[in-house]
């Protein structure tokens, strides 16, 4: 039977899903390179929903992968401070250890099992101190002396100074703005909204998406944003091109008239199970 004290438990850490090198994207040599690295893996659709979503997703994570590639995560557990008696302390640890290598035996090992003691308590004590001095300087520079603001402010120009001042809006501009706006609602209640002509027309149309309209929505999506369902940031549908953009109006095209794909199912899913749980705890 194994000793209970020989064994080690480790933490189980969950891994960050890998994210794609986005800014990349920026340089128009590497736009190209993922354009036609895509245009290359997008195969004709089929006609079934969630094969044709499958098939346009993984031809867009192969694409990026092999022209801007993914993040590499880092250990952000460095210290703040650096001092002189923690260099000697970790150096005394890697000697110790360098002899433990060359002569195993119980002495060095407990020489070296207490210096890493002392490095391990060391380091936590500085991390401490750290972070009790940065929550420190947070609140004195929001609720205290907010030394920060006034440093910034104390060495502003002039010019830049005046471009502080807050001009106050007469009333009189008040109210030839809610005027003007109140009149244009009742020209749109009279004659109608632009989506209501539009619902106006034919039941064959109605439910149809343009590459206009396409092109529209993803000229003002915006960019460095949380990933949805499909990890895949918004800037790689964008750069995609044109054969990416046909397979994407022609996709949307089919699931007016259909189900939906399966993520899109679970993302609805998932979004009434927030608003289920939110109204249970407003009552």
């Amino acid at each position: 039977m194994q000793n209970i004290a020989t064994i080690k438990w480790k933490k189980q850490y969950t891994k960050n899903p890998s994210a794609f090198k986005v800014h990349l994207l920026k340089q128009e040599s590497i736009r190209t390179l993922y354009r036609n690295r895509l245009k290359g893996k997008l195969t004709p659709l089929t006609g079934e929903i969630d094969a044709d979503w499958l098939k346009i997703k993984e031809a867009i994570t192969k694409a990026a992968e092999e022209s801007i590639g993914y993040k590499k995560w880092k250990n952000r557990r460095w210290l703040r401070t650096w001092n002189d008696e923690t260099q000697r302390a970790i150096e005394e640890k890697k000697s110790s250890y360098g002899k433990y290598l060359q002569h195993k035996t119980v002495e060095r090992y407990i020489e070296y099992k207490r210096h890493r003691a002392m490095v391990t308590k060391m380091t936590q004590r500085q991390r401490r101190d750290d972070w009790n001095k940065f929550v420190k300087t947070l609140v004195r520079d929001i609720t205290g002396t907010q030394r920060r603001g006034f440093k910034i402010f104390k060495h502003l120009q002039l010019h830049e100074r005046d471009k502080l001042k807050i001009e106050p809006i007469p009333k009189r501009e008040w109210k030839e703005y809610y005027g003007k706006l109140w009149n244009e609602q009742d020209s749109k209640g009279e004659e109608g909204t632009k989506e209501e002509r539009r619902s106006e027309g034919t039941d064959d149309n109605r439910d149809i998406m343009t590459m206009e309209e396409l092109n529209e929505v993803l000229k003002h999506a915006k960019n460095r944003k949380r990933c949805g369902l499909d990890n895949l940031p918004m800037e790689l549908w964008k750069f995609g091109g044109n054969e990416l953009r046909i397979q994407l109006l022609e996709l949307f095209n089919k699931t007016n008239n259909k189900q939906k794909p399966n993520a899109t199912r679970m993302g609805d899913r998932n979004s009434e199970k927030h608003t289920q749980k939110r109204n249970k705890k407003q009552t």
